[in-house]
């Protein structure tokens, strides 16, 4: 069987929303900023806080990836910072279903 390349980086993910949840930030935006770029904004309406999630996929510009976010408006910190990233193997597309490749790696 192959290793749960992704289970890592899909946990980091839903503890930190799940944490942000405990914390009062009960309010989600989502902005699709181009094609391949969304960010996902919670909200704490109590302390009027933010923290956003950029992501960055694929599907319709290969390696286009996030140039530069700039954030204002206050402080500003790093949560979470992930990288995934392939090994140069070939996507092949399939019609019956939605397929990756192998060798992906996190950081």
């Amino acid at each position: 069987t192959r290793p749960p390349l992704l289970k890592p980086a899909k946990r980091a993910l839903i503890d930190l929303h799940q944490l942000l949840e405990l914390e009062g930030y009960s309010e989600t935006f989502v902005d699709h900023v181009t094609d391949d770029v969304f960010i996902v904004t919670r909200h704490n309406p109590v302390t009027c806080t933010k923290v956003l999630v950029v992501i960055a996929t694929q599907f319709v510009e290969e390696g286009k990836g996030v140039a530069s976010v700039t954030l204002t408006g206050g402080e500003v910190k790093v949560l979470l910072e992930l990288e995934i990233t392939g090994t140069g193997q070939e996507y092949r597309h399939n019609d019956e279903f939605i397929t990756g490749v192998d060798g992906v790696k996190y950081q």
